[in-house]
């Protein structure tokens, strides 16, 4: 199967084709501009998966929640066919 086609460099002027965002020749600078800023964690996407996680433990508690009572909906079952 062929090779998608190369695209131009994502550098300003830069004509290189590429297979990646960045040619060679400017992938080590972009990334240094990239890392120039840090990233604190109160980012958007730490806020983001924090909602994310509290969503996903509360859906998770509510179904353990229900299986808890469906557990004990079949002991009480159990006990009333037994005493029939």
């Amino acid at each position: 199967m062929p090779y998608k086609p190369k695209k131009p460099c994502a550098y300003p002027n830069c004509p290189e084709l590429t297979h990646e965002r960045f040619c060679e020749k400017h992938r080590p600078q972009a990334a240094r501009e990239y890392n120039r800023y840090g990233r604190d964690e109160d980012s958007n996407l730490c806020r983001e998966q924090e909602r994310i996680n509290a969503t996903l433990t509360e859906h998770f508690e509510r179904i353990i929640r229900n299986e808890e009572s469906i557990k004990s909906a079949h002991k009480r079952l159990d006990e009333i066919t037994k005493n029939s």
